[in-house]
């Protein structure tokens, strides 16, 4: 297939964003049908880490605030510029004098907010009152940094995936399935396939695709180990009710 003149084979990133603040996702998905397969794979997984990470940015700006209350409470957190989320946020309790009561860590997604471990001290000595355990408290404190590793590493084993199928099968179809109004994709096998082929077999690919196979292993192993892996721990840890 002909790469169309708009196109040019070149890093998509820039222009998706700025698409991002007029088309709605249906028009997104439509546009890169009406394309199709004539952008590189390597282009559009790249393309879909930077959204990632600029995601990441977004989430994980601002910067350690602390705020002393009129009843001689100080609060400590980490406000990010946007609001949305709050991690690994702690308050300490002083009395009148300036002796510090209580010290309770907290992890805040969304509106929800967990508390992880909280402090007393009693004559100057640390006393634990509450303590989730160490998987627990550090899953809540990176929760982020793990939801951004794993839809990272998934997704973009979908579209190493699909050129592997591409190369192997001469065909020239996008991982992207669409079925949106009238608008209906007919590649729903090879989005299938792209999706859940989570191992090759590297001696029984073409030459060309056993380096990409060997990335697709890798993106997989890493995906499931951090989804199960959280799954048994938190199990182990009592937090999965």
């Amino acid at each position: 297939m002909r790469t169309p003149k708009h196109i040019k084979s070149e890093n998509i990133f820039e222009q998706l964003m700025e698409a991002c603040k007029y088309c709605s996702l249906g028009q997104l998905t439509a546009a890169m049908f009406e394309v199709g397969g004539a952008v590189p794979e390597k282009h559009v997984m790249r393309s879909c880490l930077l959204l990632m990470l600029f995601t990441l940015c977004l989430t994980c700006s601002g910067q350690m605030k602390s705020v002393q209350r009129p009843d001689g409470t100080i609060w400590k957190n980490n406000k990010h510029a946007r609001g949305f989320f709050e991690t690994g946020w702690k308050r300490y309790d002083y009395d009148s004098t300036g002796v510090l009561l209580r010290e309770s860590e907290f992890a805040s997604i969304v509106k929800d907010t967990y508390l992880l471990r909280e402090v007393e001290y009693v004559n100057g000595q640390p006393v634990v009152v509450f303590s989730k355990t160490w998987f627990a408290r550090a899953y809540l404190r990176g929760l982020y940094w793990f939801m951004l590793v794993f839809f990272a590493t998934f997704f973009s084993r979908v579209f190493v995936n699909s050129g592997i199928y591409n190369r192997e099968n001469n065909t020239d179809m996008s991982p992207v399935y669409a079925h949106i109004g009238p608008l209906v994709t007919n590649n729903f096998g090879h989005s299938l396939a792209s999706t859940f082929t989570f191992w090759w077999k590297t001696e029984a690919l073409k030459l060309e695709n056993q380096r990409a196979a060997v990335i697709s292993n890798f993106l997989s192993v890493t995906a499931l180990v951090l989804f199960f892996g959280s799954l048994i721990g938190l199990a182990l840890s009592g937090e999965l009710h």
